[in-house]
């Protein structure tokens, strides 16, 4: 396939993608899955309100008490709520984000393939593949958090006392590794949901996927990882923010990144059914 071609290909993919944008019945679980996390995020930010305080003050204590204090006084409030919020929605994410992602995942096969009426998704039948999901998410985020905390102490020669590399691997290098983990990875959630791989079938079915249209899942995965990579960067330096603007403003970063995986997660198990399916054409 030549560049064209690919390029061609790319469009007329995201435009089956896109037209999908009227389905309610997607955005409901994405809707679902963005108040069941800002409720986690209201709740340590509202923390100080009585039926909050006890479970949020054990859930920080977990921490250290240094930094459960800290995190109770303002504005360390704010300097910590990246923190605690990022943990607690990715033990969260462990529990319920295969099950979203794959009601999302056969809600676009359905828009895509003509399903009889009886055939059509219904919830419970995902449960089965619940902990084939949830190792699929361990697989993913274990990798980039892998990379996430392992990458800095490695490179900490190169990067000590040089803004610039440090902006360099904060903005491109690290996130572009990312990218060639999530693109080999793109399709394992659909793959487990719409074909019932095991994790094993689904890792392998994704990066066959890969090398077949490796330029295709890099392009995909880079796309769905811009908005996110930009908020992790921002809340991932709430000291700035909090020197430079209102501490409050921590949280707001907080929520519009929670907006912006809703349309990450779109695009992304919309673009891997899509090109699953391709692969069969």
């Amino acid at each position: 396939m030549n560049v064209i071609e690919g390029i061609n290909r790319l469009i007329a993919l995201f435009i089956e993608v896109f037209k999908q944008v009227g389905r309610g019945r997607i955005w409901l679980w994405l809707l679902l899955y963005f108040i069941l996390q800002w409720l986690i995020l209201e709740a340590h930010s509202e923390f100080p309100l009585p039926f909050l305080y006890g479970l949020i003050s054990f859930w920080t204590g977990l921490f250290g008490e240094q930094v459960a204090t800290g995190f109770r006084h303002y504005p360390g409030h704010f300097l910590l709520l990246p923190f605690f919020f990022e943990w607690a929605r990715l033990i969260f994410g462990l529990i319920v984000e295969g099950l979203i992602l794959g009601a999302v995942s056969l809600l676009f096969y359905e828009s895509f393939v003509s399903v009889p009426r009886e055939d059509r998704f219904r919830f419970r039948e995902l449960l089965p593949r619940w902990i084939h999901l949830v190792l699929a998410y361990v697989v993913l985020n274990g990798i980039l958090m892998g990379l996430g905390f392992m990458l800095p102490d490695l490179m900490e020669g190169v990067l000590d006392h040089s803004p610039r590399r440090i902006a360099f691997f904060e903005w491109v290098l690290l996130p572009s590794l990312y990218a060639v983990v999530v693109a080999l990875l793109l399709a394992v959630v659909p793959s487990i949901v719409i074909y019932r791989d095991n994790i094993f079938q689904a890792l392998g079915r994704s990066l066959r996927l890969f090398i077949h249209n490796p330029m295709t899942c890099l392009v995909i995965s880079g796309i769905v990882l811009a908005g996110p990579v930009v908020i992790a960067n921002i809340s991932s330096n709430p000291a700035r923010i909090v020197d430079n603007f209102k501490p409050e403003l921590v949280y707001w970063v907080l929520v519009v990144g929670l907006v912006i995986d809703m349309f990450v997660h779109f695009v992304w198990m919309g673009a891997a059914v899509r090109l699953l399916l391709a692969e069969e054409e």
